[in-house]
């Protein structure tokens, strides 16, 4: 059964109100994190499934975000728990990567903020790690329209709808 578009928008407006999901990013990073939150939470209150249990896998998914892109300024070991956080709550969402992948896809420098948020919304939305392999398919083409971020990420969410039993 669907949700609500009211329980829809709860959960949307306390993406926004929670600052521990952007508490190491400025406003334009937070901004394009709690946009990918909120689409996800709006599409999966028309899956089936359970809602609040969708919901709890995107906050943990935008902590460990948060934290990822602030890296260098952490201390050692929290990339690394954020990391398997994010490995852990994915498949929650229909995604699935392992800790290396998201490794892998972030960028060498760990103070190139813009990248490493680049990098790991590209990574939820369905883009193809930077170490694929010879079973995963190429990189997607930027000049093709099917594989824009929106595309790639209706795609992750049909994956979602699917996982959850939604049609």
């Amino acid at each position: 059964m669907p949700v609500s578009e009211e329980d829809i928008s709860l959960a949307q407006q306390a993406l926004y109100e929670n600052e521990a999901l952007r508490e190491n990013l400025d406003d334009d990073e937070a901004a394009a994190l709690l946009k990918w939150g909120e689409t996800c939470i709006a599409l999966l209150g028309q899956a089936e499934g359970d809602f609040g249990q969708g919901c709890q896998a995107v906050r943990r998914v935008l902590a460990a975000v948060d934290k990822l892109v602030a890296r260098a300024d952490l201390e050692d070991g929290v990339a690394q728990q954020a990391i398997q956080r994010l490995v852990e709550s994915a498949p929650s969402l229909g995604l699935s990567f392992s800790a290396q992948q998201v490794q892998d896809a972030l960028p060498a420098d760990s103070a190139d903020r813009q990248g490493t948020l680049e990098a790991l919304l590209a990574l939820l939305d369905g883009g193809a790690p930077t170490s694929a392999s010879e079973d995963e398919p190429p990189p997607p083409d930027a000049s093709n329209p099917s594989n824009t971020p929106g595309e790639r990420f209706n795609r992750v969410m049909g994956r979602l709808r699917g996982l959850l039993g939604g049609g």
